[in-house]
């Protein structure tokens, strides 16, 4: 009898009703023939029911030794003599050897307690040669009462891993000794196979359910399709969604405050917490050590010990030579991982790990039950196959079979993938040499969302396994430019000065676009016609993965941009322009999305369609993270969306309120006491997450971020801390928004304003910031970071802000001529007297004899008239909110100004 459909062959529909040992009935729904694949030979079975309820496959041996079959056993020992009569075998059992192995309650007990006091039921079903229906033991009597068990009320699952039970128990009132003060528990339905690990704080739940569905889905070789928990914060979190939306898998969570329609995670806690309690009972060991009293995996009985008893371990640094070799102790567990014992010294208390082999005492209670033979109680060779759990009465509201959500669209996405390969031709069939190593390949699947994080699509991209190529042998050049978004800042001002409309269009299959420039070969992808002879392709495209891909595909799409008509400049190659001053137009490139503006924008997008499988998106509202909207008076950049998301993912949507980027004590941490951290928190994304919001819409950040980065390498929970601070800050002041193509300050058109300042001495780990913003009808630019040349004064650390600052305006200077042909005048305010001066007097200097390179520079541009320095008072230099951590009262004029925005009143929402 099998219970899967798909194996059979020649299947004819029946209904009949079959009879089980236990005087139940099942349902048998069809018969045909099922091949079963022997190492040397295909073994087929005819006449076989299809019993879809079944939990296992059923083989009758004697219909096998009718087809002339030999069955063989391993290790050839006799463990039942019996004679085979009409198809079955008949086995005659001695009763008194059975009363034998009964009437020890003694060893019984024992075998429980080792056990680790499985129910009676457990007990006989590990071993059926035992009688366990009286058995009694005192201390589960003591530890086990409950009341009756709810029915769970999700559907009875049909494979493995179909749905995942979990559930988090504690705090425990006395932290183990290793201080974990949870157990998270992950049960699968199916098999009742449970995995536990355990946790410090709650905060690391997300981080181990992680870690542990890529273990079961390895182990298991299958994907879960549903996780089924409560409705608390540790499993619905931002954190977790995006990993199970990743993952495919489908979340389930039960009804507040009926924990009862988790049986299998509800009562597995029970029963973590009584064994544990029993085991605690029994061997007398501190309540410090009940983590170590549940197993994170089910041992063999061979090496099982009763939990806390006591043995002798080899100890591996002896005294001397007469002294004793091993040490006692008290048994714990086992190591995961590897074949060692967890030991806890009874002299000197620490736990130990030791894989030398140890004697345990495993002395029985004392017990006055009558003594008999129990030399035929177990057979260590035999084992047993535990039959499931009997399954409830279930209300079935989803399908029986529910794939995970990746395979769903993973079959689509992967057929319209391999679709436009053929459609651009993008590899050839052929055949390759011995010394030829072809390329793997892999998928990679990803969601798409809107400027709202909707879902808006699925993307399969087939990808080359490119470190595995050779530098000279598979690729030459790999540079490919990357657009600054200062460019993208000035193209939205632009577009917005000259009321264009702004408009995005999105390149399909764009690598696919790229010509190769090396010969390079692949493997069959997997998903390709199986039915093809060919088993290598040599590659008439790019591909995804390719070191030199990028290269290629930018290439391609600027000599389809420069046919149209466009121009890219020498001073950002990711901006296009146009030299037909009667026909505007600036786009900007990141990759394979296009964002223009221009007065012929339909001419373009017709000429652009026919070169490129195009999407147009129309009027720009996303790209980058950033929601943008083009208003009547300025165009806004926001990025609340992209600062929810962070929140969500390091659970902080609920934290407090704040004004400030950095805590008041953030000057200098080196003297505050601080210890590493102990809890998993990424403090590298988190960074780098902030860093991203830096570079596009939040300079109000630029200080605090590249403070904090000094860390990345050791951070300590002070730095921790500082950065929750933070992310605090962002929730009060996620809804800042920069807005562009407005002017507050009084200045004309084709003026370019910069403001310089620097933090000398402001901070010990610093020493010396500096900061500068470039503003153009809004802030295009900014840049906050720690000096790489030490200054011997306040003067000296401001002259080198200057001379950056420059560098910055210099820069869009020449973009701004080369694509408008204006010609900007450059002002640099700074509010430091003693930078001006040096400057602009060219008498010698002893104290500032070593910086004359950067003095002729600045000189230079002052006497040809392409700058001018101004001095702007400290309470209006801008650039001041930059360079240190200033107090709300402070810091808010001077952000309205860097924002354009007089509207940015902290809330807390």
């Amino acid at each position: 009898m099998f219970n899967d459909p798909k194996i059979f062959t020649n299947t004819t529909q029946l209904a009949q009703q079959i009879e089980l040992a236990n005087g139940s009935t099942i349902q048998a729904s069809g018969t045909g023939t099922v091949q079963i694949k022997l190492p040397h030979c295909i073994l087929e079975l005819s006449n076989c029911l299809l019993v879809k309820n079944l939990s296992y496959n059923l083989i009758s041996l004697g219909a096998i030794m009718k087809l002339n079959y030999k069955i063989l056993t391993q290790n050839n020992n006799t463990i039942f003599n019996g004679t085979f009569n009409s198809g079955n075998f008949e086995v005659t059992i001695e009763g008194n050897k059975a009363l034998a192995t009964i009437t020890n309650h003694n060893n019984i007990l024992t075998l429980h307690q080792t056990s680790r006091h499985p129910s009676p039921e457990y007990l006989g079903k590990m071993f059926p040669t035992l009688t366990t229906t009286n058995l009694q033991c005192p201390t589960c009597n003591l530890c086990k009462i409950t009341k009756s068990p709810f029915k769970g009320a999700f559907p009875t699952p049909q494979r493995k891993l179909q749905f995942i039970h979990t559930d988090l128990f504690g705090p425990v009132e006395t932290p183990s000794n290793l201080g974990y003060k949870y157990c998270l528990r992950v049960v699968d339905s199916y098999r009742s196979y449970v995995w536990t690990t355990f946790l410090k704080s709650k905060s690391e739940t997300g981080f181990h359910i992680q870690k542990l569905i890529q273990r079961i889905e390895n182990q298991c070789k299958e994907k879960i399709a549903n996780l089924v928990s409560n409705n608390e914060s540790e499993f619905k979190n931002h954190q977790l969604t995006t990993f199970f939306q990743d993952k495919g898998i489908t979340h389930l969570t039960t009804a507040p405050y009926t924990p009862q329609q988790s049986p299998f995670t509800e009562r597995g806690n029970w029963i973590t917490i009584t064994k544990a309690r029993c085991l605690l009972s029994d061997s007398g060991l501190d309540k410090s050590f009940w983590a170590k009293a549940w197993f994170k995996r089910p041992p063999t009985y061979q090496h099982l010990q009763p939990f806390g008893c006591l043995c002798y371990y080899l100890n591996n640094q002896p005294q001397g030579k007469f002294s004793e070799k091993g040490s006692e102790g008290l048994f714990l567990g086992y190591e995961e991982g590897h074949r060692a014992y967890q030991i806890l010294d009874r002299r000197t208390e620490p736990q130990i790990t030791n894989d030398n082999p140890i004697t345990i005492n495993t002395a029985p209670p004392k017990d006055n039950h009558p003594k008999s033979p129990t030399n035929n109680l177990l057979d260590s060779n035999v084992s047993t196959a535990v039959p499931t759990n009997k399954k409830g009465d279930h209300y079935e509201w989803i399908p029986k079979e529910q794939p995970p959500a990746n395979e769903i669209h993973g079959e689509n996405t992967i057929s319209n993938e391999l679709e436009n390969m053929e459609k651009h031709q993008v590899w050839s069939p052929t055949t390759i040499d011995n010394n030829i190593k072809p390329l793997s390949t892999t998928w990679v699947f990803k969601r798409k969302t809107d400027e709202n994080g909707n879902l808006t699509k699925f993307k399969a991209r087939l990808c080359v396994r490119g470190f595995h190529q050779k530098e000279g042998i598979d690729y030459d050049d790999v540079f490919s430019p990357t657009g600054r978004l200062t460019s993208l800042r000035l193209l939205f001002t632009l577009c917005h000065l000259n009321k264009f409309k702004i408009e995005q269009m999105d390149v399909k299959c764009a690598f696919l676009n790229g010509k190769a420039d090396k010969d390079l070969y692949i493997l069959r992808p997997d998903g390709y016609d199986s039915h093809q002879p060919h088993q290598y392709f040599i590659l008439n495209g790019s591909l995804c993965g390719l070191k030199q891909s990028p290269r290629c595909w930018h290439l391609e799409l600027k000599k389809a941009l420069t046919d149209i008509g466009l121009t890219p400049s020498l001073t950002d190659p990711c901006l296009f322009f146009s030299k037909d001053q009667h026909k505007p137009m600036w786009l900007f490139i990141h990759v394979d999305d296009l964002i223009f503006g221009g007065s012929w924008n339909e001419e373009f997008k017709t000429k652009i369609n026919h070169r490129f499988e195009m999407e147009d998106l129309g009027q720009i509202k996303y790209a980058l993270g950033i929601r943008i909207l083009q208003l009547q008076d300025y165009i806004s950049l926001i990025q609340d969306k992209f600062i929810k998301n962070i929140l969500e993912e390091f659970n902080l949507t609920d934290c407090r309120h704040t004004t400030s980027p950095l805590p008041g004590n953030s000057k200098s941490f080196k003297h505050l006491p601080s210890k590493s951290i102990d809890h998993p928190f990424n403090y590298r994304r988190a960074i780098g997450l902030l860093q991203y919001l830096v570079q596009c819409t939040r300079p109000d950040l630029a200080f605090a971020t590249s403070f904090l980065s000094q860390f990345l390498e050791d951070p300590k929970d002070i730095h921790f801390n500082s950065v929750k601070h933070v992310l605090a800050y962002l929730k009060s002041t996620k809804h800042y928004d920069l807005r562009l193509g407005q002017n507050n300050l009084k200045h004309q058109q084709n003026h370019i304003l910069g403001f310089t300042d620097s933090d000398w001495g402001g901070s010990e780990e610093s020493k010396s910031f500096s900061a500068s913003i470039i503003y153009y009808h809004g802030t295009l630019g900014w840049r906050s970071h720690k000096q790489k040349v030490v200054a011997l004064s306040s003067a000296e650390a401001e002259y080198n802000a200057a001379t950056e600052a420059i560098q910055d305006l210099l820069w869009l200077k020449h973009l701004l001529l080369e694509t408008t042909n204006l010609i900007p005048k450059l002002t640099l305010f700074t509010d430091n007297q003693s930078t001006i001066a040096i400057a602009s007097n060219h008498v010698y200097h002893h104290g500032t004899r070593h910086i004359n390179f950067r003095l002729h520079f600045i000189q230079n541009l002052l006497e040809n008239q392409e700058l001018q320095i101004t001095y702007l008072e400290t309470n209006r230099m801008i650039a001041d909110s930059l360079t240190k951590n200033n107090p709300y009262n402070k810091s808010i004029d001077h952000l309205k100004i860097i924002f354009s925005n007089n509207d940015l009143s902290s809330k807390e929402e």
